[in-house]
């Protein structure tokens, strides 16, 4: 169990925190992101 617990601890410190894919926040942070990014590129004349 100690082992296990060390490991654990260990694979948080290198790779952070797990993200859920469906988190109604980062959902939304995507969807704006790509929706200004969309508005940038549509700005500079990307789609025009």
């Amino acid at each position: 169990m100690y082992n296990l617990d060390q490991s654990i601890k260990i694979n948080l410190a290198i790779n952070g925190p797990a993200i859920l894919d469906n988190s109604e926040f980062l959902l939304n942070a995507k969807d704006e992101y790509n929706r200004n990014e969309l508005l940038k590129d549509y700005n500079s004349g990307k789609y025009r």
